[in-house]
């Protein structure tokens, strides 16, 4: 009896190229509203309208969502600057709490780059689609949200 093989290969960059420094971004992706979560979760719905983003996917009773890919550039945000790649596209990924008073969000992005010469790359929490995103919540909303620190354990 012979055994089929079965071979998957994966083409990605065996190091993947920094997009930011990290000492220009946050270490996470969260605000804090002094809002109810559920006006948030209203004027999530209304700046993704403003910005011209689709929802994907959304789940009204958890309030989370995923935004249609996005192109970087024209109406939307200026692209990242990656040595080698093109980044074109991009994906939000949001969440409200509906479980915290006042308003917490927290928000993620998937980006997808093309290699000069060939192949792609993905990035996750990139940081300018997110901060692009927030930046125009912190005006539907009126107010700079306060942005979330990681808390550490001390032993």
């Amino acid at each position: 009896m012979k055994h089929a093989r079965l071979l998957v290969l994966v083409m990605a960059p065996a190091v993947a190229p920094p997009l930011f420094a990290a000492d220009t971004l946050p270490a996470n992706r969260a605000r804090m509203y002094a809002r109810s979560s559920a006006e948030t979760w209203q004027a999530v719905l209304e700046t993704l309208t403003e910005l011209k983003l689709k929802p994907e996917k959304t789940e009204r009773d958890t309030r989370m969502l995923v935004t249609r890919p996005a192109h970087y550039g024209g109406d939307t945000v200026k692209a990242p600057e990656v040595p080698g790649y093109v980044v074109k596209a991009f994906r939000l990924h949001i969440f409200v709490s509906p479980f915290a008073e006042p308003a917490r969000v927290h928000i993620g992005s998937v980006s997808d780059a093309s290699k000069h010469g060939g192949g792609t790359a993905t990035y996750y929490n990139g940081g300018i689609a997110e901060q692009w995103f927030l930046d125009a919540l912190d005006r539907r909303l009126g107010q700079a949200g306060l942005a979330r620190q990681r808390v550490q354990q001390v032993a």
